[in-house]
């Protein structure tokens, strides 16, 4: 018997318009024109996936005048008792360039790559579970911070269907996983992973998923900053949901040397009174991030 032509037609209209429904968000690669090898890694990673990427030229600090840059250097000092690298200000020129980027394409959400990561096989549902979610702004998919998280932790959550940060019954519970300051507001699985929706964004910055209203912030935190690009989602303004994923999803190729000059730390001898009052209010000072977590959570930010 010779199956009906246009049944065929019509599965095979199915079959390809649900592929590609299920293309994943943008995906953009930071990487130096130099580093050809990096980027020939990630590329196989990526296309091994079937997954599609722009790269994005990285800025090469060296070019740049940090005298003359979205770094106060002064205050830079202040805060980290160094000064600011050369790697670290083209790192910073190259986040922002991405974010600018995002910010014209209006893209619902974006995944930004440093080229020296390593990336499980998959990172196509992954990403397509974090998109259905359509809960936050910003997704750290590279650290976890200092938040004590296990698995354990989470699987008692689960048995008493907590899945947002109580007031009172069952706090000890969920101040478990918090870590002082670092608070935690809700709880979804991803699969695998648990996304935590979160006060203070663990730093580290090699994979991460944004929105454009989350770049529009991290545009207008960066204009002047005292610290690394990755602090910046500490400092940034409006009502702009942050979280990560646990475990730890992508990680860092050991193999590969850091591209940001060696940190090496100055430090002062016998800091004066006011050296350290300034270096205080500097290092505390994420007003703006703490007014939006008022009006983001209420009582649930400061209690």
């Amino acid at each position: 018997m010779i199956p009906n032509f246009t049944i065929i037609i019509d599965l095979f209209l199915k079959y390809y318009f649900s592929i590609q429904k299920q293309i994943p968000m943008n995906i953009y690669v930071i990487n130096l024109d130099k580093a050809t090898e990096r980027m020939a890694k990630t590329r196989v990673q990526l296309e091994r996936m079937n997954l599609t990427f722009t790269r994005i030229p990285a800025v090469l600090g060296a070019d740049l005048n940090l005298e003359n840059s979205i770094i106060n250097n002064l205050l830079f000092r202040i805060t980290q008792m160094r000064d600011c690298t050369s790697g670290e200000l083209g790192c910073a020129e190259s986040h922002r360039l991405v974010w600018n980027k995002i910010l014209k394409s209006n893209e619902p959400y974006s995944l930004i790559l440093e080229d020296d990561v390593l990336l499980p096989e998959n990172l196509h549902q992954v990403l397509s579970l974090i998109e259905a979610s359509k809960n936050l702004d910003i997704i750290n998919l590279s650290s976890t911070g200092t938040y004590p998280i296990t698995a354990d932790k989470i699987d008692l959550l689960n048995s008493i269907n907590l899945k947002k940060r109580p007031y009172i019954k069952n706090k000890n519970a969920w101040t478990n996983i918090e870590s002082g300051r670092w608070k935690l507001f809700s709880l979804e699985q991803l699969g695998d992973l648990t996304l935590f929706e979160c006060g203070i964004l663990p730093p580290l910055t090699s994979a991460y998923v944004v929105t454009p209203k989350a770049c529009k912030a991290l545009l207008q935190a960066s204009k002047k900053i005292a610290f690394p690009i990755d602090y910046t989602f500490r400092h940034i303004g409006g009502t702009v949901r942050q979280g990560f994923v646990f475990p730890q999803y992508v990680k860092q190729d050991a193999l590969m040397e850091t591209q940001i000059n060696n940190r090496k730390i100055e430090a002062l001898t016998k800091p004066s009174i006011l050296f350290s009052a300034i270096k205080f209010l500097l290092k505390s000072r994420g007003f703006r991030r703490k007014l939006s977590l008022i009006r983001l959570y209420g009582l649930k930010s400061i209690l």
